[in-house]
């Protein structure tokens, strides 16, 4: 068993050098566009860049599901509800990722409200657990800052904080700090440009770049890339009236090909 769960391990450690719940990609539109996370605007902002809640009209319900280089054991899961009110919009968030010999759950409550038309800010308040049934359980509290500002009709610009103090997991290890900065430029209707860049202070910086063109009315085609680790994307997005059912595939040179579906319901 042991073998086993060390190979596991690697394999982990490998694919997300050390996730320890840092945000993820927000569902499988940000997951085919490099894993862009910062200029969401939907349910999916609860994992991402909470002030994207506030551009919400409608309750919003979240559900994204990932298996990682077509290993049956190495997923991650994730569903959030969102509520807009006139005072703002308020969220609640599960995610769970690993597998039996090493996995990490999240639970986050959220809230973002418009201060002016242009600008957005939210916070989420986390509780995070990691688990190795050889070493036990530890659970730890943290929060995430997230701010969007719609500089023009076709820029958007979002910054993200996860985690800004400093908090012990055991003596050597830590919940990391993240940063990420980005922008989404919608040149017309069709296609969408964004990029951002992230920085968690124990690794080197990730670039990442991503494209999603409507091909037809209900149907989007999307591509990404990120530097670090260094992988490829693309997905596709299928808009119904009050549903959003997206697909990505990401190829990494190493590994191989990790694959998520994610589904959005307006109500």
């Amino acid at each position: 068993m042991k073998p086993i769960f060390t190979f596991l391990f690697s394999i982990f450690s490998l694919s997300m050098i050390g996730q320890n719940h840092a945000p993820s990609a927000t569902g499988a539109k940000g997951l085919a566009m490099g894993n862009i996370r910062t200029v969401s605007t939907d349910a999916t902002s609860l994992f991402g860049n909470q002030a994207g809640l506030a551009q919400l009209t409608k309750k919003n319900a979240f559900v994204f599901g990932e298996n990682r280089f077509l290993l049956p054991n190495v997923n991650q899961f994730s569903a959030g509800f969102a509520l807009p009110t006139t005072s703002g919009s308020f969220g609640f968030a599960v995610q769970y990722f690993g597998f039996d010999g090493y996995n990490e759950q999240k639970i986050g409550l959220a809230f973002a409200r418009k201060l002016t038309q242009k600008l957005s800010i939210g916070a989420q308040m986390d509780y995070l657990n990691l688990r190795i049934p050889e070493y036990g359980n530890s659970g730890k509290v943290t929060f995430e800052l997230g701010i969007q500002a719609q500089i023009s009709q076709k820029l958007m610009i979002g910054t993200h904080i996860f985690s800004p103090i400093t908090i012990d997991w055991n003596e050597t290890e830590v919940v990391p700090t993240i940063f990420a900065i980005g922008g989404r430029y919608q040149p017309s209707k069709k296609l969408t440009l964004s990029a951002e860049v992230e920085k968690d202070f124990e690794y080197p910086l990730n670039v990442k770049f991503g494209l999603d063109y409507q091909i037809i009315e209900p149907l989007s085609f999307r591509v990404g890339f990120s530097t670090f680790p260094v992988q490829n994307s693309f997905g596709i997005g299928l808009h119904l009236k009050n549903m959003t059912i997206d697909l990505a595939s990401v190829f990494h040179p190493i590994l191989g090909v990790s694959s998520g579906i994610s589904i959005s319901q307006n109500f």
